[in-house]
C-alpha cells in the first residue's frame, strides 16, 4: 500500500541528534505513533489487560525476538524535503516565541507499507492504526497542540495489500464533510474491531465511545499560501488565544502535567484537518485512570468545560461524545 501524505502543519522531528533536523521523515517516529494509536485499538479488544494488549502489539508490530507483520518505508520526491524555522508557540505577539527548524508544510512524501513476505494482507489492526493516526493524531515534537498534523492525499495498493473498501478510507471523498468522513473512518473501525465492555475505567487509552471525545468544528481557515504568515498559522493562533491560553484554561494540569508528583501525557489531541473547504480543527480526548486519583474529578471536569466550551463557541459538531460520568478516582 502506497500513501502520498501531505505536511499540513510543520513537523517538528530531530534526527538521532535531537540539536539537528533528520534528513527525512524517519521510520522509528512514524512506528512509535502507529504502535500508540494501535494501542487505542487493541484496547478495544483486550480491555485493562495490559499483558495481553502487550502480547497482541508486539505479535502485530514485532519485538525482540520477532520480526513486524509489516514493512514501513518511506519515500521523498526528488529532492530531500525543504525546512523551514517555524514558531513552536505562535500565540505569543513578543518576546521569545522558540524558533525552531521543521519539515516544512504543503510538502508530501511517499510512505509505503507492505506485508512481511509470506503474509498477503495488511492486518485490519494495522490499517485502523494508520487511520487514526493520519486524522486524529501527528507527527513529531508539540504533535498534541495542532503541530505536525498529516493528511493522505491518495492511496494506491496491490489489491492483494488491501481490499479497495479499506483503501477508500484513507481519502476524503469530494462530496464529503470533515465530520462525515471522521464518521465513515471511526464507522469502520468500530465494525472491525468489535469491542469487549470494560468494568472499570480504562488504565490506558482505549478508543471507546464511552470513553472517547472527537469533536470538529465547523469553522473553516483558507488554506491558500499567501505571502507573509504561514497560512497554517491562521487556523492555528487562534485556538490558543481563546481557549489554550485563556482563563480559566490556562497552563491547567488537566491537559498533562510533569512535577514531583510524577507526570502525565495530556489526554488532549489537536489535530488540524483539511479538505476543499481549508483547515478544520480536530480534538480526541482520551478518558483514562492514568490521573493523580486525588484531583481526578477536577482535571477531567476541567477538560469537559474546555471541549463544551470549543463545541458552544467554535461551531463543534461531535463525531463521539464521550458519556460516561467525570471519574472521581473510586
Amino acid at each position: 500500500m502506497n500513501l502520498v501524505i501531505e505536511i499540513t502543519t510543520p513537523i517538528f522531528l530531530g534526527g538521532s541528534d535531537a540539536r539537528q533536523l533528520a534528513t527525512l521523515v524517519r521510520i522509528p517516529s512514524i512506528r512509535g505513533q502507529v504502535r500508540y494509536w494501535l494501542r487505542a485499538v487493541l484496547g478495544r479488544r483486550v480491555g485493562n489487560d495490559v499483558a495481553a494488549l502487550k502480547t497482541a502489539e508486539n505479535n502485530l508490530m514485532g519485538h525482540t525476538g520477532a520480526s513486524s507483520l509489516v514493512r514501513f518505508q518511506v519515500q521523498e520526491g526528488k529532492q530531500l524535503l525543504e525546512t523551514a524555522d517555524r514558531y513552536m508557540l505562535p500565540h505569543r505577539q513578543s518576546g521569545n516565541k522558540i524558533m525552531s527548524e521543521t519539515f516544512a508544510e504543503k510538502q508530501r512524501f511517499l510512505l509505503s507499507i507492505t506485508p512481511r513476505p509470506g503474509l498477503k494482507t495488511i492486518p485490519d489492526e494495522i490499517l485502523a492504526a494508520l487511520l487514526l493516526w493520519l486524522n486524529l493524531g501527528g507527527l513529531g515534537k508539540r504533535a498534541r497542540r495542532g503541530y505536525g498534523s498529516l493528511r493522505c492525499v491518495r492511496a494506491t495498493a496491490a489489491t492483494d495489500d488491501v481490499s479497495p473498501d479499506k483503501l477508500a478510507l484513507f481519502t476524503v471523498k469530494s462530496e464529503e464533510t470533515l465530520s462525515d468522513y471522521l464518521s465513515r473512518v471511526l464507522g469502520w473501525v468500530q465494525a472491525a474491531m468489535p469491542a469487549q465492555p470494560l468494568a472499570e475505567w480504562p488504565e490506558y487509552p482505549i478508543l471507546l465511545p464511552e470513553y472517547t471525545a472527537v469533536l470538529v468544528s465547523q469553522r473553516t481557515y483558507p488554506s491558500q499560501q499567501e505571502q507573509g504568515t504561514p497560512v497554517y498559522e491562521k487556523a492555528m493562533v487562534p485556538f490558543w488565544h481563546e481557549f489554550l491560553r485563556a482563563h480559566p484554561y490556562l497552563d491547567d494540569s488537566a491537559y498533562g502535567y510533569a512535577d514531583r508528583n510524577g507526570r502525565r501525557a495530556s489526554p488532549f489531541h489537536w489535530h488540524i484537518g483539511q479538505t476543499k473547504m481549508g483547515y478544520q480543527w480536530v480534538f480526541t480526548t482520551f478518558w483514562s485512570q492514568s490521573v493523580r486519583q486525588y484531583d481526578s474529578r477536577r482535571n477531567w471536569q476541567k477538560v469537559n468545560d474546555l471541549l463544551t466550551a470549543i463545541a458552544d463557541e467554535a461551531e463543534g459538531k461531535w463525531v463521539w461524545q464521550h458519556v460516561a460520568e467525570v471519574y472521581d478516582g473510586r
